[in-house]
Order: structure tokens, then sequence, then C-alpha cells
């Protein structure tokens, strides 16, 4: 971030104690947007899907589908409305009556008695997973971007670049540098350490504006690697939050601490996200569900809303040198 774009405070998860930043917010340059334009043919062929899901939904349809195809359906219909949010605001409730029944009818009768790999296969249908996956993050305007782009690594450079809240005070378990584009923290002290910053953008109140950061993790043979990724709805006053990590081995953890205490909600392990390339973690919020992404692809729902903090931000949780790029608020 360029000097003067916004600022943070960071503190650690587990104690009482925070360091304060400069309190200012992130400034919304544009307004925001629902993130979609669809148009025609497409549009009509998403309002269907979405019809056919509310039917299956209400029990109507259920019988003609396949129990894997029901599935299916209910992920790729989740993953498109978290996309299309306003949907209906852009246009589902003005098309024609008779052309939406007509396409309804048409998808309906593709899904039922289908296989799913036959689904899969088909360009038409294929078409809608792919635009639920991928269309968020195309069409939506971010609002804030820390790429860490400085021309040089020594602290005055660094300082001229990126707001100084992002570096650390010297001498805490914890350190922070910024070099060829990448933003480091690294703790070789504590294994249950846990750094967090965030922010807030001042023109909404931040609940559902999605969030996405490239984290990767270097791992050296004389340390342990712990988590890095998202912090999202994070409460200033009562510390509660969720968080979206990437562990060792290719662990990815969703968990939220509230008054009950540190949860975790989802956690599995791929193999493709073992290595030590940077992978990017993103989440699209809805007033009733959190949708997770990992490298543009949908990965998991959260059906989950009760934290509404308004702040946005990254975490490393344990010891070893953790690496964020590309930050984004959108």
């Amino acid at each position: 971030m360029k000097q003067g774009v916004g600022a943070f405070a960071i503190c650690s998860i587990f104690c009482f104690a925070c360091v304060a930043a400069l309190a200012r917010d992130i400034e919304c340059k544009a307004p925001a947007k629902s993130g979609f334009d669809l148009r025609g043919d497409q549009r009509l062929q998403a309002c269907a899907l979405i019809g056919v899901w509310d039917d299956v939904a209400s029990g109507n349809r259920r019988g003609g589908y396949k129990p894997e195809v029901v599935s299916w359906l209910n992920d790729t219909v989740s993953a498109m409305r978290a996309a299309l949010r306003d949907l209906d605001k852009l246009g589902c409730g003005q098309l024609e009556p008779g052309a939406l029944a007509q396409a309804t009818q048409a998808v309906s009768s593709q899904l039922a008695g289908a296989r799913l790999e036959d689904i899969k296969a088909s360009k038409q249908l294929a078409s809608h997973r792919l635009n639920a996956e991928i269309v968020a993050w195309k069409y939506l305007q971010p609002v804030y971007v820390e790429s860490f782009n400085v021309p040089a690594s020594d602290p005055a450079t660094v300082r001229s670049f990126v707001n100084p809240t992002w570096l650390l005070p010297a001498g805490g378990e914890w350190s922070a540098t910024v070099a060829d584009g990448v933003y480091y923290l690294e703790n070789q002290a504590s294994p249950k350490a846990v750094r967090y910053l965030h922010f807030r953008v001042r023109c909404d109140d931040g609940i559902n504006r999605p969030a996405s950061v490239e984290v990767r993790l270097d791992q050296r043979a004389d340390n342990g690697v712990g988590d890095a990724g998202l912090l999202y709805r994070f409460d200033p006053k009562s510390r509660f939050y969720y968080v979206f990590t990437l562990g060792r081995g290719g662990r990815l953890t969703f968990s939220k601490r509230n008054k009950a205490g540190f949860r975790t909600l989802y956690a599995e392990t791929a193999e493709s996200l073992s290595g030590s390339r940077f992978h990017r973690l993103a989440i699209v919020g809805t007033d009733r569900a959190m949708f997770l992404y990992v490298d543009n692809r949908l990965v998991k729902v959260i059906e989950d809303s009760e934290l509404r903090g308004p702040a946005t931000g990254v975490v490393a949780i344990g010891m070893g040198r953790f690496a964020f790029d590309n930050f984004t608020i959108y």
C-alpha cells in the first residue's frame, strides 16, 4: 500500500495487550459493486438453475434427481448465489416469466435421472459451475490492494512505500519485513505465538466484503511451521473472529473464536497445497454463509453467521516464516 491509503492495528490473539496503530480506516474510492452483470442467455440459464434448486429444496422435485446430483446442485447454486448475491436486483425478477419457466423446465429435464459425470461433461451445465467459482473474482472491484512492491528492501525505502504499521517494533517474538514484493511475518521463539493485523473499509460495515490473500509457508529443517491466512469479521472490541488458514502438509482450516472459545469448523488436507509456492485463500461472505476459495476454486461453504465484526486482515500462527502477497478487499 502506498503511504496515506490506510492504517492498521496489530494485536496478539491470546493477549489483552494491543499495539495500537494510526486509527485511520480504508477509504472507498468507488462505490461498492454487487459484483456481477449477467446478460442474455447466461443470466436466463443461471436464474433457471436457481429456480430448479428452489423446487428441489422445497421437496417438490427431489424424487426426480439422483442424490449425487442433488448434492452437486446444492453446491453449485450456493456458490452461484454467493457470487451473485444481488442477482434479483440485476434481473431474475425482471425476466419474462414464460421464458424463465421454459428455461427452468429445460434445465430440470437435463438433471432428472442424469448421472453426475454426464452433467459435469455437459458444456451448458458445466458453465454454471465455472461461473459460480470464478466470476466473483473476475468482476469484483478491489477497494484495497497491498502488493508490497517496493524498489528496495532497506527499512527506509520500505517505510516510504508501505505503511509503517505493517512493520513491527524490533525486539519482540515476531518480526516483519518486506523483500522482493513479499511481506514476511517470522517467529522462531514461541510455538504458540499468534500475530494478526486487521483493518476495515470506512464506507460500510465491511461484514460481507470478499477478501483474498496469497500465502506461502517457508519451511526450514530446524523449525516447525504453523498456519497463515485470512482473518475475517474481526471485532476489535470482543476480539471475536473467523480465520481461514493454510498449514503444514496442505492443511486447510477454518475456525472461529467467540465467547465459547476457539473452535474449528472445517479442516481438510490437500496434497496439492503442500509445496513451497504461493496459494490464494479467499472468502466471500453473505448474510447466512461464507464461501471459501483456494486458488479461485470453491472448497467449502460454511453456514455460520454468528460473528459480525467489521475488520479483515491476515494472521500467522506458530513458529516459522510466513509469506503474504496481494492482500485484497473487494
